[in-house]
């Protein structure tokens, strides 16, 4: 038997297209979501790693 001409698999062909735009923005938005986390991320160790904090502020000695 061919499912392809059943009404239900029609009706659920239906469902599948009315939701794929919501689920294509929403994997979109998480996407992006998780790279600009990343990049903070990275932007944070950066500035610790530059501004000294993340060595308690403590110089080491030459002598």
């Amino acid at each position: 038997m061919d499912y392809r001409h059943t009404e239900d698999f029609a009706r659920q062909i239906e469902l599948a297209a009315s939701r794929a735009p919501a689920l294509r923005a929403e994997a979109i938005a998480v996407f992006w979501g998780a790279i600009f986390r990343g990049i903070g991320r990275a932007f944070r160790a950066l500035w610790r790693l530059l501004s000294g904090t993340g060595r308690g502020g403590k110089m080491m000695s030459e002598a």
